[in-house]
């Protein structure tokens, strides 16, 4: 009988050939969020199968030699390669050569602060990144663009990406740094579409916000406000140190905001339009964009957040759910800078500087306030 390790492996293999069947894939998920260190295993799986994948189309590639070094590693009797199936079926000797990949990087002193699942089709089908509560994930694009993405996001693009055109669809948050190239760059949300050439940008547009944020942390964006007749759509122009908070459905429409370049930028400004009534937008200049995307980052920049956003937050960062018994404790901001800490660091952080206690209970958090809390210290 398989133990629960090489269960994981071999659900694993067939979820990155896209052969699990209904119940493995409920068995899979099940295993992924009822067992860390399941989680563990299945993510260092993917970095490795990734990898290895960049690694099998390179030119210098040799899949004999390959075969050699993890054999040896292993201590495993070597075997002749010349007909090797494909990287579909040849399930062994990927298993092997991600657990090799997944030994070398930890004993190599590899840290694993990003993750996320993978899926990697080939051909002119979608690929898909998902990143899970309580992790975050590095990846570079086809075209060489790089993107970061928050926990709980999704990012996902066609085959013919880097080819015949540039679009990605998000869910979440995601940091992208854009090559340069003549096919404009689309990043699509729920309600908005930001159009780039080359440029470094922020885009947070969770499904359950109401809203939607562009940051520029370098170069200039267009970001198009959806409408349901295109050719009304509002566009707005953002440039360095600028940001774009886009209202959903919001009751009361914000006043459009006509937008000036900074000097020595040679791009004509757009005219304000008058946003429909479900949509509205506010433009923030000269803002810190480090703000917004330091959470890619070992320094995370909390500035002025009042503590209800701020657990959403924490609640992606470290997969837990927190519940308030005081609904005032909401209305508390904080401002700060976190370093990797772990989630009881940040708690006992919140503790001493204001009125409340908390209480862990598995994967739930409880906020409730300290009567016996000090706001004086004489």
């Amino acid at each position: 009988m398989k133990n629960a390790s090489e269960n994981i492996v071999d659900l694993t293999v067939k979820y990155i050939d896209s052969t699990l069947n209904e119940e493995e894939a409920g068995e899979l998920k099940s295993a992924l969020s009822e067992d860390p260190e399941n989680r563990r295993l299945f993510d260092e799986l993917m970095d490795a199968w990734q990898a290895s994948v960049k690694a099998r189309t390179a030119e210098s590639y040799n899949e004999k030699t390959a075969w050699q070094r993890i054999a040896k590693r292993v201590n495993l009797p070597e075997k002749n390669t010349e007909n090797q199936p494909s990287i579909q079926a040849s399930f062994r000797f990927w298993r092997i050569a991600a657990a090799v990949a997944v030994f070398l990087m930890l004993a190599t002193g590899g840290l694993f602060l990003f993750r996320g699942m993978i899926r990697h089709p080939s051909g002119a089908g979608i690929t898909e990144y998902f990143v899970p509560y309580g992790s975050r994930s590095s990846i570079m694009l086809p075209d060489g663009s790089s993107v970061w993405l928050n926990a709980g996001s999704k990012l996902t693009f066609d085959g013919y990406f880097s080819r015949k055109n540039r679009k990605v669809f998000l869910e979440g948050e995601g940091y992208f740094d854009v090559v340069k190239t003549k096919i404009p760059f689309y990043v699509n949300v729920t309600g908005a579409t930001v159009k780039v050439l080359g440029t470094a940008f922020n885009v947070k547009a969770y499904p359950d916000e109401q809203i939607i944020e562009t940051t520029v942390a370098r170069g200039t964006v267009q970001v198009i406000e959806e409408q349901e007749n295109t050719a009304d759509a509002t566009r707005i122009v953002l440039y360095a140190n600028q940001k774009v908070s886009i209202i959903k459905s919001a009751a009361e429409p914000v006043a459009p905001v006509v937008n000036t370049p900074p000097q020595n930028v040679a791009v004509q400004p757009l005219k304000a339009v008058k946003p429909v009534a479900e949509n509205s937008y506010r433009v923030d200049r000269n803002v810190v964009p480090e703000i917004y995307t330091s959470w890619k980052d070992q320094r995370w920049i909390i500035e002025r957040e009042e503590l209800q956003s701020l657990t959403v937050k924490l609640e992606r960062r470290y997969n837990v759910t927190f519940r308030f018994r005081d609904e005032s404790l909401k209305n508390y901001v904080f401002s700060g800078i976190l370093k990797d800490e772990t989630l009881e660091q940040v708690l006992e952080a919140i503790k001493l500087t204001a009125p409340i206690q908390y209480q862990i209970d598995k994967k739930q958090v409880i906020l409730s306030k300290n009567p016996f809390y000090k706001t004086d210290p004489r």
